[in-house]
């Protein structure tokens, strides 16, 4: 049995002719999101620091894949303050 051929080029009216743009505006809006505090928390948390905490826990109990983008996560901010890298619209700091 013969396997199809894949496509090796883009098909026309595929590419976004204005850039990133779309991806800029999801990104911002989820940079929005993890920014706002969670309805309903007691501690006024946000988005983002909850989430950490629950993968922060999810790490300490084994889990491999929790530990590494948490780990990954801490490199980037870190990299980010000795200004190694690019600065992308930025979550604010917990």
């Amino acid at each position: 049995m013969s396997r199809p051929s894949r496509q090796t080029s883009i098909p026309s009216g595929t590419i976004n002719p204005g850039g990133d743009a779309k991806l800029l505006s999801s990104r911002q809006e989820l940079i929005a999101l993890l920014n706002k505090k969670f309805p309903g928390d007691e501690k006024e948390r946000t988005y983002l620091k909850l989430l950490l905490e629950g993968m922060a826990k999810s790490a300490i109990k084994g889990n491999v894949h929790a530990a590494q983008l948490l780990l990954r996560y801490a490199q980037i901010e870190e990299q980010k303050a000795k200004g190694k890298r690019r600065n992308r619209p930025r979550l604010k700091h917990l």
